[in-house]
């Protein structure tokens, strides 16, 4: 009876002194990674932004393959929304776009489903570097009493931390391998309806009339222009 009260003894000052480390831990939590990339602003945050292209560079799609992604929404702006379920790993959960600022910010509001329910603020901020874009991957979000109890076992900010470096570092890889605008743009002419080639020859983005039936130069040429606009191209 005597060695019973004191394992009780000894599980009670353990299970205070886990409440003390508790109380003890942050109401917020904050996870930030950067990486420098070699592109311009404006391609780096269209590409991101497109939640179609997330399967691609994601650190936790290593974790779950066969995760269910299903996108709504115009992509890039404001309510483009993923709903995600995978397994324990992944969890399941809806990322939707709240904030939208083209080339310059983009602000997911992330809520959890599983394991566990939860909310988090989550954004790409893109800054001009010495050699193209710095990418800054945040979350934020406010810790309730068990997920502070949760903290003293385990560092959520490291584990989080882990995977933005994995998942940044996959990006910049995606992103440096995209071709270039105007290579990336001729690609593109079937849809306004000119030839394929129209629009390169040689290096650059020029057109090729010599591809156009007779009478056609001038209209070709006014779709060109008002699509390199569009593009950004010159």
């Amino acid at each position: 009876m005597k060695a019973v009260k004191v394992i009780l003894g000894v599980v009670g000052i353990l299970i205070l002194a886990v409440l003390g480390l508790a109380m003890t831990k942050s109401d917020t939590m904050h996870v930030e990674r950067s990486i420098d990339v070699n592109i311009d602003q404006k391609r780096a945050y269209d590409y991101v932004s497109d939640m179609n292209n997330w399967a691609k560079w994601s650190p936790w799609q290593d974790k779950d393959p066969n995760m269910t992604q299903t996108l709504s929404g115009t992509p890039s702006t404001v309510g483009h929304k993923m709903v995600w379920d995978g397994n324990d790993d992944v969890g399941s959960g809806v990322m939707t776009i709240k904030v939208a600022e083209p080339s310059q910010k983009i602000v997911w509001d992330l809520e959890f489903i599983k394991p566990w329910e939860g909310r988090s603020d989550t954004s790409f901020l893109f800054t001009k570097a010495a050699k193209g874009t710095t990418l800054t991957w945040t979350m934020d979000s406010t810790r309730s009493f068990g997920e502070k109890v949760f903290a003293v076992f385990m560092n959520m900010e490291e584990m989080i931390g882990a995977d933005y470096d994995k998942g940044l570092e996959k990006l910049k890889k995606n992103l440096e391998a995209l071709p270039p605008p105007a290579v990336e743009a001729t690609n593109q002419l079937g849809h306004i309806g000119l030839p394929k080639g129209f629009g390169q020859r040689g290096i650059g983005f020029k057109p090729n009339y010599g591809l156009l039936p007779k009478g056609f130069k001038k209209e070709a040429a006014q779709k060109l222009n008002d699509f390199a606009k569009q593009k950004g191209l010159k």
